[in-house]
């Protein structure tokens, strides 16, 4: 990589030189809060989700005893 990755005229988008996976640069900021608060709001029903899975999960084997 050539020259300092921080200095003027680079993004973390094309730090490496490459096409971004996903060019933050052509979304304004309130897309971006929301594509944020949607992800963060999928987190949170994936923990719930494996947070009552688990439990059960455990309870089914030790009364099948597994």
């Amino acid at each position: 990589m050539r020259g300092n990755p921080l200095a003027k005229g680079h993004t973390l988008a094309n730090i490496n030189g490459q096409f971004p996976m996903i060019p933050i640069e052509r979304y304004t900021s309130g897309e971006l809060v929301i594509a944020a608060t949607i992800a963060v709001a999928a987190g949170a029903i994936l923990t719930m989700l494996v947070d009552t899975m688990i439990p059960e999960a455990f309870a089914v084997a030790i009364i099948l005893q597994v």
